[in-house]
């Protein structure tokens, strides 16, 4: 392919130097992915072999991370593709793999010959489920690989949480899980995990190695972030035959007990269900901080020359998700609002003070033996340093306070709570 030798740059940032990966192959790679020296994500078509001139010609592109994503998951064909991405280039390189030219052109410089046919989309090729989780902060802070360590930590915390409780309610797998912290690597702030399963009593992971726990994982991880939402009246309503996605979840659990020659539970439905609204209602916690130092989590699997999107987390699909979980708490226990302030006594064991945003203990209603944990926003714009606010957090103290509480069934879940002078 010929191009207009006022496109020519000299530039590394188009070249693929680590995690590389051939996509479709035949004697050549025809498309690929990989990662420049920047760690910018790269996908690369073979466009022409010219034998005459002894000439590879590739087309490279750099994409964001959602344009690179939904090509690859099929979602998008790699005409469109082509035409949304903003970054193209041309890549010259000799029979030896040498690079003699590089240029920088537009989707309108592609010769027609050269173009994909319309409906030409990523093959579904092999996605190797692992234990190997990164959360990839992005916006703000977070991309000039900054963070707060204490807020980074408590995200850490939460997600290795959120991963272990999806075994832990394995019943019968009798398995302890483990998510351990990996160095992160260079780019946006990435928090780097590893997941270790052991059979408890028993020094081998005996079936471990034989069955897909960490397919079944990842696959409730994407639903949680991705569909969850859309399915919200199937929750409401306790239908679950609308939802695919659900079916497949049933599925692929039935199938975890089937590889480990265990007896699957009778009520598989009931259990994936419960799972997903527990999982849930985790997210909250594990965003807590969005907006801060960075405005978004990327939720991947796997090694950096193989990584699987499993989710995004931003500001729009958190508040589908938690507003979703909420009007299914409140269709299944009804809601109370309290009309004016009332006294209450808290813990708060929990609070950001610059949003002043938070979580506590408070008795619930009926029974003072059991307790729920509200989130809490103490109203105003005073300092709360040196408050009752403060003293409850760092000196682990029931203090009396006057607030408007939302309670779902008997369990508080909210506080509005009016800020007061000592």
């Amino acid at each position: 392919m010929k191009v207009d030798e006022k496109h020519l740059i000299k530039s590394k940032l188009p070249l693929i130097n680590k995690a590389y990966k051939a996509i479709i192959t035949d004697d050549e790679d025809i498309l690929f992915i990989g990662k420049n020296e920047y760690n910018n994500k790269i996908i690369g078509s073979l466009l022409d072999i010219s034998q005459e001139e002894r000439l590879l010609s590739y087309l490279h592109s750099i994409p964001n991370d959602n344009l690179y994503f939904d090509f690859l998951n099929s979602k998008i064909s790699y005409s469109e593709y082509l035409r949304t991405v903003e970054n193209l280039y041309v890549i010259k390189q000799n029979f030896d793999r040498s690079i003699t030219r590089v240029y920088n052109i537009q989707y309108e410089d592609i010769v027609s010959d050269y173009l994909p046919i319309e409906n030409t989309f990523c093959p579904k090729y092999y996605k190797e489920h692992s234990y190997d989780y990164t959360l990839n902060l992005r916006g703000k802070e977070a991309d000039e690989n900054k963070g707060d360590p204490s807020k980074v930590g408590m995200i850490q915390k939460r997600f290795a949480e959120f991963i272990e409780d999806r075994i832990k309610n394995l019943k019968g797998f009798n398995v302890a899980p483990k998510a351990n912290l990996v160095p992160h690597t260079a780019g946006s702030f990435n928090i780097n995990f590893e997941l270790e399963l052991h059979q408890k009593k028993y020094k081998t992971d005996l079936f471990i190695t034989n069955t897909k726990l960490d397919s079944y994982i990842n696959e409730m991880i994407s639903y949680i972030v991705e569909s969850f939402p859309r399915d919200k009246e199937c929750f409401i309503k306790d239908n679950y035959e609308d939802s695919a996605k659900i079916k497949s979840l049933n599925k692929l659990f039935i199938d975890l007990y089937s590889q480990a020659n265990i007896d699957a539970p009778e009520d598989v439905s009931t259990i994936v269900k419960e799972d997903i609204l527990k999982a849930v209602s985790k997210i909250e916690k594990i965003v807590e901080d969005m907006g801060e130092s960075y405005d978004r989590i990327e939720i991947l699997n796997g090694k950096e020359n193989y990584e699987v999107r499993l989710g995004l987390l931003d500001k729009t699909n958190v508040t589908q998700i938690l507003n979703s979980l909420e009007e299914i708490d409140i269709e299944k226990n009804g809601l109370k609002e309290d009309e004016y302030y009332k006294d209450y006594q808290v813990y708060i064991y929990h609070l950001n003070t610059n949003t002043r945003v938070g979580n506590a203990l408070i008795k619930n209603a009926e029974n003072s033996n059991e307790m729920s944990k509200p989130k809490i926003k103490i109203m105003g714009d005073e300092m709360l340093e040196k408050t009752k606010y403060t003293k409850s957090l760092y000196l682990n103290q029931w203090i009396d306070v006057k607030a408007k509480a939302k309670k779902i069934g008997e369990k508080y879940k909210a506080l509005e709570i009016e800020y007061e002078n000592e």
